[in-house]
């Protein structure tokens, strides 16, 4: 039974339920806000209080060589996770070292991490598992070559390992700012092996400190911390250690609810989270028996893990800045999957020092192999429970649905010549609140050239949120004056902008205007709305170029903005002059 659970087995296992999980999904709005935001600003700006440059350099690549195409995120994150397990596999053996029991306890260790619905639930969303996996790969790459260096080796030997780990570090940090946490961690887990007899030289820790130190001046140079109205209170942070964390370390929570858009949280119900509480307390217990006379180094490692949960909790109630935030946040599982890493890693160390001891002494072995196996497993199931329940919370999500149909839409548009219209995307897909990276065209991103998405078009049509393409109009809220222009309309000449009523005004937000007009001769109009609550360099930023010919046409034209006027102004050669028709002005919807 032993010898069944190799990490071979355990590892394709972990990777067969990843593939299938990510499999099921789809991208989220963070996957599709991200590539699109950090072209616009460069990878040195924080986005919602983290510091991500590679990770945001990593999304952008999987658009641009697979523009809204879910399996090359789902490849790299199956790859990562790959990389992850083989580095973990190795520090764990590195942490046991040759102590009594070393296979199964390094087994068990290990799937206890590659199998932690913490680490499963970031897996499953692009770009939190990017951090998450960065963070992962980076913390035992660098525990990897600190933990396993020698206490007496070289001055050589001991820089060199010390500029490896750095390297290692830099790229996590490069990443995402949670890698400032690898180092204080592995000096943790470095003191509880110290406390069972291991010796480390403290010289091997001096570049990656020294490169944590300046990162953490980096990232508080650039990102502001400070606290908003909405922050997680105390109240959403203790039911997220009753609803996430404890059912977490036995595998769950094994029930989750989700409304669009957001993702998916665990509602493990008061009763369930009462017999976690004591199942996790039992465990607790039996470790410390477990160990014995090394009892206080038991109780070191737990300290180091409560302590390393409190800092997570204390960033989700006081560092979280962005808008939209709420309590939900601190139940998000994927927050704790560093945190769970390093409590196993703490937790080995201890029982380390502790077999190390007893073995020199006694040889004593683990008294029931079989019931530390069977807990195994079960936890294998657990994690797989939640896995499945999770990804069926998701499945009302139609955001892949929606995606397909920006791309046919999109290679219509290629084919025919028309553009589609600029729009906003679902607010099951997108809310407002990312504007102005919630449109069809900020989402396509590198998908689509200039001419396929444009604000003017001849055809509207709309992207429903199932994907369909549907024919267009305006819903009729407001309309253009028609002017006293006998046959013309609204003239507009050049030279001479001319302010175009609009009738009732219209409140601030994005709106189509049914702009039907010709030409004396081919010209450019451009249409703006002016008001009295922005400045001109506010209102004139949002500008709408049409182009207008000596053809009748109506053309549908996107306007920010609001208020009563569409101010229209040619550029063209003078005495060259356009007649305006009447309009609809609204939403663009669906027929």
């Amino acid at each position: 039974m032993i010898r069944a659970l190799t990490p071979l087995a355990v590892t394709v296992t972990v990777l067969v339920l990843r593939g299938w999980q990510l499999s099921q999904r789809s991208f989220y709005w963070d996957d599709l806000v991200i590539p699109s935001r950090f072209r616009d600003t460069g990878l040195w700006v924080p986005y919602d209080g983290h510091l991500m440059p590679g990770s945001a350099a990593v999304q952008i690549f999987a658009d641009t060589v697979a523009p809204l195409q879910w399996w090359l995120p789902a490849v790299i994150t199956v790859a990562a996770t790959a990389l992850a397990a083989f580095l973990w596999w190795r520090l764990l053996g590195h942490v046991l070292g040759h102590v009594t029991d070393q296979r199964l306890l390094q087994t068990i260790a290990f799937t206890a991490i590659m199998f932690s619905p913490f680490l499963g639930t970031a897996s499953g969303w692009w770009s939190a598992g990017v951090n998450a996996l960065a963070w992962q790969i980076a913390a035992a790459g660098v525990g990897l070559i600190i933990l396993s260096a020698p206490a007496r080796a070289g001055f050589y030997t001991t820089a060199t390992r010390s500029l490896a780990a750095s390297t290692v570090l830099f790229a996590g940090l490069f990443m995402t700012e949670k890698a400032l946490s690898v180092v204080p961690a592995m000096v943790m887990v470095a003191l509880v092996l110290r406390a069972g007899g291991r010796r480390f030289s403290l010289l091997v820790y001096s570049l990656p400190a020294v490169l944590t130190g300046g990162w953490v001046v980096l990232y508080l140079s650039l990102v502001d911390r400070t606290p908003d109205a909405f922050s997680p209170g105390l109240d959403g942070i203790t039911t997220a250690l009753g609803s996430s964390v404890l059912p977490g370390v036995l595998g769950g929570p094994w029930s989750w609810d989700r409304w669009n858009p957001s993702p998916a949280f665990s509602t493990t119900p008061g009763v369930v989270q009462l017999v976690a509480a004591l199942v996790v307390a039992g465990l607790v217990a039996a470790y410390l028996v477990h160990l014995r006379s090394r009892i206080v180094v038991g109780v070191a490692a737990l300290a180091g893990s409560a302590g390393y949960l409190v800092v997570i909790l204390l960033l989700l109630r006081e560092g979280r800045t962005g808008e939209g935030s709420t309590d939900l946040l601190a139940r998000g599982m994927h927050y704790y999957a560093d945190w769970w890493a390093v409590t196993v890693l703490l937790l080995v160390a201890a029982v380390a020092g502790s077999r190390r001891h007893t073995s020199v002494h006694t040889g004593r072995r683990v008294s029931h192999p079989v019931v530390a196996v069977v807990l195994c497993l079960l936890f294998i199931v657990s994690s797989s429970v939640s896995t499945v329940t999770w990804v069926s919370a998701w499945s009302g999500d139609e955001t892949d649905d929606y995606l397909a149909g920006v791309r046919r839409a999109v290679n219509d548009a290629e084919t025919s010549g028309i553009p589609l219209p600029e729009q906003n995307t679902p607010l099951e897909v997108l809310t407002p609140l990312m504007s102005p990276y919630n449109t069809v065209g900020a989402v396509a991103g590198r998908l689509h050239d200039s001419d396929s998405i444009s604000a003017v078009t001849t055809n509207p049509r709309v992207v429903t949120p199932d994907g369909r393409i549907a024919d267009a109009a305006v819903l009729d809220i407001a309309r253009s004056t028609p002017g006293d222009s006998p046959d013309c309309g609204v003239r507009v000449e050049a030279g001479q902008p001319q302010i175009i009523r609009v009738d009732p005004a219209l409140p601030f937000g994005d709106w189509t205007w049914e702009f039907t007009a010709t030409a004396d001769q081919p010209v450019t109009v451009r249409l703006s709305t002016p008001n009295g609550l922005e400045d001109e360099s506010q209102w004139r930023a949002r500008t709408v170029a049409v182009e207008v010919g000596t053809d009748l046409v109506t053309r549908w034209v996107n306007l920010s903005g609001g208020g009563g006027t569409i101010l229209a102004e040619i550029d063209g050669p003078p005495g060259s002059h356009v007649c305006v028709g009447a309009g609809a002005v609204g939403p663009l919807l669906a027929r």
